[in-house]
């Protein structure tokens, strides 16, 4: 209905219009009076072709005819272009006017900060049970809340209007609208929003504003400066909305007036406006990927408690306190067969039942645990060591029996050693700040080591070769058996953040300087290579999908500019990139998801697009559960997007 409403915006302003040359005043007064006539007659086509010739000669001197021309506009049921002629007419000082806009506020409420009063002029839809939908929901600063007018064209001042009373004297400069019904984004989508809104000051239309359709806070400037006196209204007229995918009835959930207004969402917002459902939240968690098994979800915190929390009932279903704090950035959960694996600072290690949270069993090592266990064929492997003094003391990697937590082996090479660990034929495959070994997964002798010059990232195996990046700058191809040297590809820089992914005989990684590579993976030979960005890093492993690679570059001087970017596998084309921050991308159903530093967010995986965004300080990365992605912020909550 509002997508014609005021197509002729333009008019609003129209005593900006320049008179037309050659065109005399008497003539325009003639074909005022000849339509003044045909209306008496109720001719109103002819009236309105009469009107349409006097504002056509003289569009800025009597401002009669367009109101006249309203009221034959309303009579053919044309209200959009109704309420256009009424404003000008208005505008220009009509005294038919008088009246015509209301000037008196019903259902008025106090605004909290003592300078205004709100209400409507009119109609508002009536409430439903605990709902109500009047003018106070503006100014209440609740975002579940909401003002909502009927989409009635016929009633042109009345139902879309709100207004403000002028309480005291002061000025006005700006507003802040947050646009829809925005109680979650379901409810939002389905009502309508405003698109152009008119805003007058003393029934006089001051400004005329195009909104954007989103759930955000929306800030607009008047023209000027304007001092207003106690028992001045300003009042918006709703010109135009986006519809609704169910209702027609427009909502606005917040509206300011006034000078150097506060945001309206700086804290207060709840997350269940973006469509995001805060599922349990847990004081101090750890920022960190919790284990997710069937519909629980497990998370530890800071004080080295473990919390299992059903995402179906929105419940705890039990927790286990480790008596140790753990690192705040740690990862020392994995859930396998119905068991969940955890460890603390003072390296224990804890097999629990998954569902009832019962001890199975405890290890004790020497040194703390921060890295994720690691299950293969009934045992678990994990490290221990003190972080503090890598680099004199080595870290330890111990091979436990998972049926009954008895010790098999442990291995202390050379140095600190990392997670993530790579298996592969029953031989375990890890790098540390000095070496990259091959250990036998049943006796835990060392089968090989290799040493690239640098700190041993985190390989990859792929048929007889293992692919290892180094801080030295290179990528290490080694044979599998033999830990000989196949070859080497010297990229300048560190390859610090991400394994080399290997698909159909390309090796793709990337370095510290945001120099993203495409290699033979038999050979070395370089096949093609992209910058992502100056003064960048790569900061996750490619993923490989459908002839596209995709991967995360990062600058090193801010937070706020990382990039997913999508390559063609052939070329190294760039078919597109787009803001988004995290380590480690997940890729479900032509979606991609990423979390990190900033907040998490999910794209269309084919064109780039932003499908949502979720702002926070940190997010571990998303995670599904049946039909629903979940994640975990930086405050400990749990979040499910709808």
């Amino acid at each position: 209905m509002k997508n014609a409403r005021l197509t002729v915006i333009m008019v609003l302003l129209v005593f900006l219009l320049v008179p037309v040359a050659g065109k005399s005043q008497e003539s325009a007064e003639g074909w005022y009076k000849e339509g003044l006539r045909y209306m008496r007659q109720e001719n109103f086509d002819k009236a309105l072709e009469s009107f349409n010739r006097s504002i056509e000669i003289d569009p800025v001197g009597n401002p009669e005819p367009y109101f006249y021309r309203a009221k034959v506009y309303e009579s053919l049921g044309q209200y959009e272009n109704a309420a256009a002629d009424y404003l000008t007419s208005c505008g220009m000082g009509s005294a038919l006017c008088v009246g015509l806009i209301p000037n008196e506020l019903t259902d008025v409420y106090d605004v909290p900060d003592g300078e205004w009063a709100v209400g409507d002029f009119g109609y508002h839809i009536d409430p439903e049970g605990d709902n109500t939908y009047n003018s106070v929901n503006v100014v209440d600063g609740l975002f579940e809340t909401a003002w909502i007018t009927r989409d009635d064209p016929s009633s042109i001042f009345e139902d879309m209007m709100i207004g403000f009373k002028c309480l005291t004297s002061t000025w006005v400069r700006e507003f802040i609208i947050l646009n829809g019904y925005c109680k979650s984004k379901g409810i939002w989508e389905k009502n309508s929003r405003v698109k152009k809104i008119a805003v007058l000051i003393d029934g006089r239309i001051v400004d005329v504003f195009t909104l954007e359709d989103t759930m955000d806070e929306q800030i607009f400037y008047l023209n000027k400066d304007y001092d207003v006196e106690p028992g001045v209204f300003i009042s918006f007229l709703i010109l135009e909305v986006y519809p609704g995918n169910t209702y027609n009835d427009i909502a606005i959930s917040e509206l300011r007036v006034g000078h150097g207004i506060e945001g309206l969402t700086d804290e207060k917002a709840p997350a269940e406006m973006h469509g995001f459902k805060k599922v349990f939240e847990v004081e101090d968690a750890l920022f960190s990927d919790p284990a997710v098994w069937e519909s629980v979800v497990y998370i530890i915190d800071t004080d080295g408690v473990l919390h299992a929390v059903d995402t179906g009932m929105n419940e705890e279903l039990w927790w286990f306190d480790s008596g140790s704090e753990i690192k705040w950035d740690a990862s020392p959960c994995t859930l396998h067969d119905g068991v969940v694996y955890f460890g603390n600072k003072a390296g224990d290690l804890y097999s629990l039942d998954a569902r009832t949270g019962q001890e199975l069993w405890r290890v004790k090592t020497e040194g703390w645990i921060d890295d994720p266990p690691s299950v293969v064929d009934n045992v678990i492997f994990f490290v221990a060591g003190d972080w503090d003094s890598y680099e004199s003391i080595p870290s330890t990697l111990y091979a436990v029996d998972t049926t009954n937590g008895q010790e098999l082996w442990r291995f202390e090479g050379e140095g600190w050693q990392k997670y993530p660990r790579c298996f592969n034929a029953g031989v375990i495959y890890f790098g540390s700040n000095k070496n990259l070994y091959a250990v036998d997964i049943k006796t835990g002798q060392e089968l090989w080591r290799f040493d690239p010059s640098g700190w041993a990232k985190l390989p990859t195996v792929e048929d007889t070769i293992v692919y290892c990046g180094s801080s030295d700058g290179n990528m290490y191809a080694v044979d599998i058996v033999t830990g000989q040297e196949l070859w080497r590809f010297d990229t300048g820089e560190p390859l610090m953040y991400s394994s080399p992914t290997i698909a159909d005989g390309t090796a793709y990684f990337g370095n510290s300087e945001g120099m993203f590579y495409s290699l033979d993976a038999h050979t070395g030979q370089e096949l093609w290579r992209f910058e992502a960005e100056e003064n960048g890093r790569v900061k996750s492993s490619p993923s490989v999908i459908d002839g596209v690679v995709y991967f995360v570059s990062g600058s090193w001087d801010t937070w706020f500019d990382d990039r997913i970017h999508a390559l063609d596998i052939n070329s190294g084309q760039q078919l597109w990139w787009e803001y988004a921050e995290g380590y480690s991308p997940v890729y479900i159903n032509n979606v991609v998801y990423l979390a990190g530093e900033l907040g998490a967010s999910a794209l269309d995986i084919r064109t780039g697009e932003v499908l949502w965004s979720f702002d926070s300080c940190s997010c571990t990365y998303p995670f599904r559960i049946d039909d629903s992605i979940y994640f975990v912020d930086s405050d400990g909550c749990l979040y499910r997007v709808e």
